[in-house]
């Protein structure tokens, strides 16, 4: 599981970090701040917070007596990847599917540690 999880986490942040940069290049080329541009600045936001969930969630919220606090971080994550969602439409290219699939990513690991959690072994 490691084995997968550690490439596919490295490749979507990866695609994060290059989100950052191309957002930030429009942003500073633009004349006027628009509605498109505020939507991919709060999507790539939004995914960037997204991100470190799964991974704070399996240090912190590992304990099945803590399911107050996982409750919460998945709820949390299903409202990201909501926001998320429609900034990484207004991309164009080959970013656009990067971004989908790494906020797909992120929150399918952050809903296996969920229900991992419950399990007890």
């Amino acid at each position: 599981m490691l084995i997968v999880t550690l490439p596919l986490s490295a490749a979507a942040i990866l695609a994060i970090v290059f989100a950052w940069i191309l957002t930030w290049r429009e942003v500073r080329a633009a004349q006027a701040f628009a509605w498109p541009q505020g939507i991919a600045l709060a999507g790539v936001l939004a995914l960037t917070i997204l991100a470190p969930l799964p991974f704070a969630m399996a240090v912190r919220f590992i304990d099945p007596h803590n399911e107050r606090g996982l409750e919460w971080s998945m709820r949390l994550a299903v409202l990201l990847f909501v926001l998320a969602l429609p900034g990484a439409f207004m991309h164009k290219g080959l970013l656009r599917w990067g971004l989908v699939a790494s906020a797909i990513f992120f929150l399918g690991l952050t809903g296996f540690i969920y229900f991992v959690s419950g399990i007890q072994f």
